[in-house]
Order: structure tokens, then sequence, then C-alpha cells
């Protein structure tokens, strides 16, 4: 059991929720995909520019997404999670 906890904004939860409307296998995938970053995050690059610092990117089959990991709250925040032509916009 993760230490970690994942808090999702509200783009995360909205974005999450209209994949599940029209794919809710994908969602699930996503959902359980996200469950287990606290044991992975490490392996995730983080991306580049300045307005992307120390957020970083998990694939998610065409889907990517996007989260800030707080080691010392020992809290993951998912960002955004959105299909990868339009995630980084």
């Amino acid at each position: 059991m993760s230490r970690f906890q994942i808090l999702y904004t509200a783009e995360a939860k909205e974005r999450l929720a209209e994949i599940a409307k029209f794919d809710p296998k994908s969602a699930r995938i996503i959902f359980d995909h996200i469950k287990q970053l606290p044991d992975t995050y490490r392996t995730d690059p983080f991306l580049q520019g300045a307005h992307f610092k120390g957020l970083r990117r998990n694939r998610i089959g065409r889907c990517r997404a996007i989260y800030r990991v707080l080691e010392q709250e020992e809290r993951i925040h998912i960002i955004t999670i959105d299909l990868r032509k339009s995630v980084y916009d």
C-alpha cells in the first residue's frame, strides 16, 4: 500500500469523466494506471519548458497524464489527462 495520496484537479476530473462517458474501458485503464503512479513516478520524464517546471508526464495509451509529485507531503497532483495531441496546449 502506497503512502502517497493522489489528488485530481477539477480539470483532470472533468477530462476523466468525459473519457468515461464515451469510452468506459479506457477510463478504467487510465484510473488504474494512475493508481500505480506512487510506485512508478520516478521513471516518468519531466516536461520541458519553464511553464512546465516540476511537472511529469505519464503515457497511458493515446492519453497523457500530467502531474506533479510533492514527495515531502506524500501527494501526487494529477493536473490534467488528455489525448497526446492536445494535452500540452
